[in-house]
């Protein structure tokens, strides 16, 4: 059965009595702005980055696409995972009929058939790029989502563009 709505936000709000939630997602949307700025900084031409999407304590992301996958209508997102509290990297398309496009071109492929959705609903790749942050070293944890969404990047164009 379905708690109520009124049960979830008294559960809410004791959650955020304590303070710990606000103080940890603060930390995780600096964190999330210090990512996207490494990234800007380290790759200033040939990417189109836009602002930092919070979400719903759900997932929190920002695009970082190569033009030539831009060209494609198609994007790359850095993404936070709450839930599993994860960095994960995400190739999207522009619209569902996109998603479905290029979902099916990558079914058709070499690719690990683990990273590519089940259902290009809401993307078509998803990859887990570091599945044990450490928040404690937080420009080692840059560096390594950094370097392995770059890896990603490298070989969805290799796959598309060729």
């Amino acid at each position: 059965m379905e708690e109520s709505l009124q049960h979830s936000i008294n559960a809410y709000k004791d959650a955020i009595v304590d303070g710990h939630v606000q103080r940890a997602f603060r930390a995780l949307m600096e964190f999330m702005l210090k990512l996207r700025t490494q990234f800007i900084q380290n790759y200033p031409a040939g990417y189109v980055s836009s602002s930092l999407h919070p979400g719903y304590l759900d997932i929190s992301y920002f695009p970082f696409t190569p033009l030539a996958l831009k060209q494609q209508k198609l994007k790359i997102a850095v993404v936070l995972n709450h839930e599993e509290m994860q960095f994960e990297v995400w190739l999207a398309g522009q619209n569902k009929a996109i998603h479905k496009k290029y979902w099916e071109i990558f079914q058709g492929s070499d690719w690990p058939k683990d990273n590519i959705a089940p259902s290009p609903e809401h993307m078509i790749l998803r990859e887990v790029v570091v599945a044990s942050p450490n928040f404690d070293e937080p420009q080692l944890l840059m560096n390594e989502i950094e370097s392995r969404t770059m890896t990603f990047i490298e070989e969805v164009v290799a796959v598309l563009v060729g």
